[in-house]
This record gives structure tokens, sequence and C-alpha cells, in this order.
């Protein structure tokens, strides 16, 4: 007989699964936009820092999108149908290293194909963004230069399955991207780290050397997961 040990329920992941039933039951509905955190906080009887785990956890699981001014929203999904089937299982740190896991399932077959049909101009644009991102301080704009350079990767295999793959996903993938870099902010020579590791992925694609380019982005995705699962050591502690 196999049992599993019980494991307390963080408070933060309570108002994650009641915002979830919210939306399951018709309450949110797409494009919807979510209380003030303040609001949130109050209605819960939990505090802002709570309400902000949760909001964490939710942006990076692809159900509530941040808009620069205006507040969450519940996000308009391509791949709700995607969204759905993972159920509020996933809506916790566990949702990062799960969207890890499915990048490497994609991306490095997507560094291969890169490598063998990618074109010059391909290659600038992975030039340009990994500069872009080498300097940028904004966690906003780290996010979107890291996600360009990923999504410009799955362009350059050429390949209109994966283009439409990486398309049905793309809002997951970049909550993905911000979520992990906000909790791994405590990392300060992670993002050093990760443009030097885009910058072996792309010499590997210009020299058109397939097996480095698998190499280098299954290299890129393992030191990925290893800081998440790290955090969340820590976070279970």
């Amino acid at each position: 007989m196999s049992i599993t040990p019980i494991r307390r329920q963080k408070i933060y992941e309570e108002i994650v699964q009641q915002i979830y039933q919210l939306i399951r039951r018709g309450d949110y509905k797409e494009g919807d936009k979510l209380p003030a955190e303040g609001k949130l906080a109050e209605e819960f009887g939990v505090s802002k820092t709570v309400v902000r785990e949760a909001m964490s956890v939710l942006k990076a699981s692809g159900v509530v999108e941040s808009r620069s001014g205006s507040g969450n929203f519940i996000r308009k999904l391509e791949g709700e149908t995607f969204v759905q089937s993972i159920g509020p299982s996933l809506l916790n740190i566990q949702s990062l290293i799960e969207i890890l896991e499915l990048r490497r399932a994609l991306e490095i077959e997507a560094a291969s194909l890169a490598a063998d049909r990618a074109t010059e101009e391909d290659i600038e644009l992975l030039k340009e963004y990994n500069r872009k991102l080498a300097s940028s301080e904004k966690l906003e704009e780290r996010v979107e230069n890291d996600f360009l350079f990923h999504k410009t990767l799955f362009y350059a295999t050429h390949n209109s399955a994966f283009i439409k793959v990486f398309d049905s996903i793309s809002s997951l993938f970049k909550s993905g991207i911000e979520e992990s870099k906000k909790q791994s902010s405590n990392l300060p020579n992670r993002h050093k780290e990760g443009v030097e590791e885009h910058f072996t992925i792309m010499e590997a694609i210009s020299e058109k050397d397939e097996k480095k380019a698998r190499a280098t982005m299954r290299e890129h995705l393992k030191n990925n997961e290893w800081k998440t699962w790290k955090i969340k050591m820590k976070e279970d502690e």
C-alpha cells in the first residue's frame, strides 16, 4: 500500500484554488478585470503579500495577465483548452517546473532544426534580442527580450507545425519566463548566465552544428530547471 504524506496547503494556494474555481464557474470570464490587490486582500482576509504570491502563480500558469497601469485580468487564451487541462493541481511553483519540462520536449529539437535551417536574418535577430536582454535592467524588458529570443528560435525552424504549437502556448510560455525571472531575483548571477547560455546556443546555430545546438539548449533548460527546484526546496522548508 502506498500512502502519500499530507502536505499542508499554503494560504496563497487556497486563494489560487478559489479564483480558479470562480473562473471555472463563470463568475470570472475571459478579459474580466480582477479586483485590486488591496480589495482581494480584504475579501480573503489576508495580507497583500499573500495576494501577490497568488497572482504570481496564476500568471505563471497562464490564467491571469498583468497590464501595465491597468491591473490584473483573466487572460484571453488561444490555447484555452490547454490551460484548462492543466487543472488547479499545477497552480503553484510546480507549474514552472512543468512548463520547463514542456519546453525541454520542444526546444531541444527546435534548436537542432534552427541549426539546420536558420537564415542570416534569423541569426541576426537572435543576436539582437540577446544583446537587448544583456543590457536590460527592468523585469519587463528582460522578460520581453528573453521571450523574443526563444520565439525567434522557434520561427528559425521554418517548420509550420513547430511555429503553430509555439503560437498556441506563447502566452503560457511568456508567463513562465516572467515568473521564473521573478523567482530568481535573489540569484543575481542567473541573468548573466542565461545570456551566456543564449550566446552558446546562437553560436551553435550560426555554425550549423545541430548536435551542439541540442546540447547547449538542453544545458540551458536544465540550468533553469535546477534553479526552479532550488526555489521549490526553499519554499518547502
